[in-house]
């Protein structure tokens, strides 16, 4: 239902990971697309990672909570 997008050093320069998600926004059905650099901006790979796939996995579910 949902799509990360995480690139290594985003975290300095995410132009690569917009572009991405603008690409995918035109054929990925939904609007769970979910950039590693928005919600984490900092180097450290592993924790900005993880912080995406969490934020992920929970957009669909809480939307369905909210309607």
């Amino acid at each position: 239902e949902s799509v990360v997008i995480h690139f290594l050093h985003a975290y300095a320069n995410p132009e690569h990971e917009i572009r991405a998600a603008e690409v995918l926004a035109d054929i990925w059905p939904n609007s769970y697309i979910t950039m590693g650099h928005g919600l984490l901006s900092e180097s450290r790979e592993f924790e900005r990672g993880v912080t995406a796939a969490v934020n992920a996995s929970v957009q669909p579910l809480l939307e369905r909570y909210v309607k």
